[in-house]
């Protein structure tokens, strides 16, 4: 039997504004697609249910598996909400957080994250 081969695709993690001043960490392979179901308040979002989504804060992309992603996902949910916001002040610092062997992060221009912010307010 074959050993399983880790499949390399695009995933996003990204930090998420919302009321009350929380922030909300996720991971997804279709950011677009993702922000919509969380300003459509789906019943899938629970935390976005209660904590209304403001604005997309900081997002990063790699080809990687989902095992990297979700370590990266976890190591920013571990962060104090002062680290978080620091973060999405210099969001290339998140590469330091990272593993060697976690592929190269992107950071999502600001334009880009307004973007998709604005695409929620077309719908």
């Amino acid at each position: 039997m074959p050993d399983k081969v880790k499949q390399a695709k695009e995933y996003f993690v990204y930090i998420l504004q919302c009321k009350e001043a929380r922030l909300y960490t996720g991971y997804t392979t279709d950011i677009e697609r993702r922000y919509q179901e969380h300003v459509q308040r789906l019943p899938k979002c629970k935390f976005t249910r209660s904590f209304p989504v403001e604005k997309l804060a900081a997002c990063w992309s790699s080809e990687t598996d989902y095992s990297s992603i979700f370590k990266i996902e976890l190591k920013i949910k571990k962060l104090s909400r002062q680290e978080k916001l620091a973060l999405i002040k210099t969001p290339q610092s998140l590469a330091k957080l990272c593993d060697a062997h976690i592929p190269a992060l992107v950071v999502l221009s600001k334009n880009r994250l307004d973007a998709i912010s604005l695409l929620s307010k077309a719908v």
